[in-house]
This record gives structure tokens, C-alpha cells and sequence, in this order.
């Protein structure tokens, strides 16, 4: 095996909140320019001491859920003896965007999440929520689309707790508009 193979298949130890979790290093680098820099990046003293290459030194990830990198890692390193074996969770899926879209910049698992989550039922707010989390225009047009069109019993404080005021305000803008005139078009207000 030449270096560059054992490298490929060596094991890396991250701290995600508190926890110390321990994967191949093949399929993090092969999904993710960040994860494959980190692991390019020359170490300078002991070989035992370098970040990530055992549990006393492990990469440490601020600001992740230890559940959403497991997600991710579930998803990255799939089991194949699993029929199914990208058979996440709803909150699995979640999860993915959310370390996948800006700190690991994983983007075709990122893709394959927002790909997947389209196909699950998702209410009009969790729509834009997950939106404005993880950049889906998509889901934004489709979450405010269903709030300004749809007969739903969304409540004033619940509408203002998820979306906050000033869209709230905006959606009823829109709402009156569309009641007093043609169907109206989200884009133009762009």
C-alpha cells in the first residue's frame, strides 16, 4: 500500500459537542475541499501530536451538532449490507444542509439532502425556515406561496415567533394585494 493509500484509509477523530467521533478519512476528503485542505496542510512537530490522527488530538468542530455530523457521516458512509441505506430520518436530512451548505462545504450531499427533504411533507413555515437556513430559493418562494395562498390556521404568534414581523407584515401586504386585484406574482416584489 503506498502512502497515499494508507492516508486515504486512515482514521480521523473529530469533537463535535463534547463527543469524539472517530471515521475514515476516504469519503470526507472525496465529498469536501475543506476536509480535503485540512488533511493536505503540512503538520509541523510529532506525528502522534497532529490534529485528528488520534482521540488526545481531535479535530475540533465549533458551532456543529453532534447529530447532524452523525447524519452526515451515516449518509457519507453508508452500511451496505442496509437495503436502504440512505434511509435518514426527517431531522437527519435536516441536519446535513445545515453542516454541509457554508463550514464543510460538502456540496452533492448537501444537493442530495435538499433533493431528498423536497420529497418530504414539510409545512409552509418549515419551508421557510429551512429556507432562510440553508439558501433554498426554492423552498422560500414555496413556503411564502402556501402562507399568502392557503385557507391554514397559522396564528399571529406563531407566524411572528418563525418568521419574525416584518415578514409577517410584508405576507399580509401581499395577502390584501392578491385579495383586491389579480393573482398576484411573488417575484415582483424582488
Amino acid at each position: 500500500m503506498t502512502n497515499e493509500e494508507s492516508t486515504l484509509w486512515s482514521t480521523v477523530f473529530f469533537t463535535v459537542e463534547d463527543t469524539i467521533l472517530q471515521v475514515p478519512q476516504h469519503r470526507s476528503t472525496e465529498h469536501s475541499e475543506v476536509f480535503a485542505d485540512m488533511f493536505l496542510m503540512p503538520q509541523a512537530g510529532d506525528a502522534k501530536s497532529v490534529d485528528g490522527k488520534n482521540k488526545e488530538h481531535p479535530i475540533l468542530l465549533e458551532g456543529y451538532k453532534v447529530g447532524d455530523f452523525k447524519a452526515l457521516v451515516k449518509l457519507l458512509y453508508p452500511l451496505p449490507a442496509i437495503p436502504e441505506p440512505h434511509s435518514l430520518t426527517k431531522d437527519e436530512w435536516v441536519g446535513i444542509p445545515n453542516l454541509s451548505t457554508s463550514r464543510a462545504n460538502v456540496t452533492q450531499m448537501r444537493d442530495y439532502a435538499i433533493s431528498n427533504l423536497s420529497k418530504m411533507p414539510l409545512t409552509s413555515i418549515k419551508k421557510v425556515i429551512l429556507a432562510r437556513d440553508h439558501e433554498v430559493a426554492k423552498w422560500l418562494k414555496e413556503g411564502l406561496n402556501e402562507i399568502v395562498t392557503s385557507k391554514n390556521d397559522l396564528k399571529p404568534e406563531e407566524l411572528k415567533s418563525h418568521l419574525g414581523l416584518e415578514t409577517v407584515f410584508r405576507l399580509m401586504w401581499i395577502q390584501n394585494q392578491s385579495l383586491n386585484s389579480a393573482p398576484f406574482n411573488l417575484e415582483s416584489l424582488r
